[in-house]
């Protein structure tokens, strides 16, 4: 009997690597951009076909970043990040399904969404 386990261990993929790679495999990637003013706080991939994601931040002050102090944020937390941040037009009345945002919150790609 063989008790040795192994245990792979790969360096953590930049955001460009993420996205090269989500993109090669042809899945459908949401660029966010989360800003404060014209700031860029937030870079968000979300990767809607596995729905998962990666978000980099670039400040240090965690009440300016999109998903505070969580480092790995879930499906789930984007998804309330998008719901406390973002205003469904279907609610007014459309059924495009297209999204108003803040001036803080703006997104970059996905015809889905607009600012």
């Amino acid at each position: 009997m063989n008790l040795m386990e192994t245990i792979t261990v790969r360096p953590e993929q930049s955001m460009e690597q993420y996205k090269a790679a989500r993109l090669a495999q042809g899945h459908e990637l949401l660029e966010i951009r989360y800003y404060n003013g014209d700031i860029l706080c937030t870079l968000i991939y979300a990767d809607q076909t596995v729905k998962d994601l990666r978000a980099e931040n670039y400040t240090d002050f965690f009440v300016k970043t999109a998903f505070g102090k969580k480092r790995l944020p879930s499906w789930e937390d984007l998804e309330e990040f998008l719901e406390e941040r973002c205003i469904l037009v279907q609610q007014r009345g459309c059924t495009d399904g297209v999204l108003v945002m803040p001036e803080d919150c703006r997104f970059v790609g996905g015809a889905a969404f607009s600012c």
